[in-house]
């Protein structure tokens, strides 16, 4: 077996087939970060003025302004946790 060719992921990077392809955490990855740090997503939603259903839906295509309060509660940068929708400032 080739070590250097067995398939590699991590939060933020994997590689299938020798490409690099971002992807993001997986919800259930944001989701437990936010358990961890002793909030539920109604907590936060309360604690963010926002409605609890933002949070809900913590997704790539989820509402900006959930995943906005999310990134900052965690705070691990946007482009992190979503890739596909948001873009380092580095790289634009």
């Amino acid at each position: 077996m080739d070590l250097l060719n067995t398939e590699y992921s991590d939060r933020t990077e994997s590689r299938t087939g020798g490409a690099m392809v971002k992807t993001g955490w997986h919800p259930a990855d944001i989701r437990a970060e936010i358990l961890k740090k002793g909030h539920t997503w109604k907590s936060l939603a309360e604690q963010r003025g926002l409605p609890v259903y933002i949070f809900r839906n913590a997704s790539p295509n989820g509402n900006r302004r959930g995943q906005e309060a999310i990134a900052a509660e965690l705070g691990v940068p946007l482009w992190e946790l979503w890739p596909d929708s948001w873009r380092s400032p580095l790289t634009q």
